[in-house]
């Protein structure tokens, strides 16, 4: 079933659909939201507020983009708006990473992350 089928019949009244497209874009906004957030805490937050926002606004859809620009477009909304109330906080990702040395000792590398957003996004 396409993205047009779906989004149809949920605007007639059929809801159940709105689990097909959960389904269809959960996972691509996810890995998104990741890349962009580095954290798997935050990224799955904006993923289920943007799809809450689609589910709400989708009557409101008006098929002038196709549905996955228009999710993608909610999710970066989403995911802008906790990265600027994060900063504005003073909040920055903080990332641990094992380093394995080259006589197999390993230790816990602490990486803060204050990059900025790319200008792309």
């Amino acid at each position: 079933m396409t993205d047009e089928n779906l989004v149809k019949m949920f605007k007639e009244g059929n809801e159940w659909c709105f689990n097909e497209i959960y389904n269809r874009y959960y996972n691509r906004l996810y890995g998104y939201a990741v890349k962009y957030l580095l954290s798997k805490e935050d990224a799955e937050e904006v993923v289920n507020t943007a799809l809450f926002k689609a589910f709400k606004y989708l009557n409101k859809f008006r098929g002038e983009a196709s549905l996955a620009t228009w999710l993608f477009q909610i999710l970066r909304n989403q995911t802008f708006s906790l990265y600027r109330l994060k900063r504005s906080k003073g909040v920055f990702v903080t990332q641990s990473l094992e380093v394995i040395t080259s006589d197999n000792s390993s230790f816990i590398m602490e990486i803060t992350d204050y990059k900025t957003l790319p200008e792309n996004f």
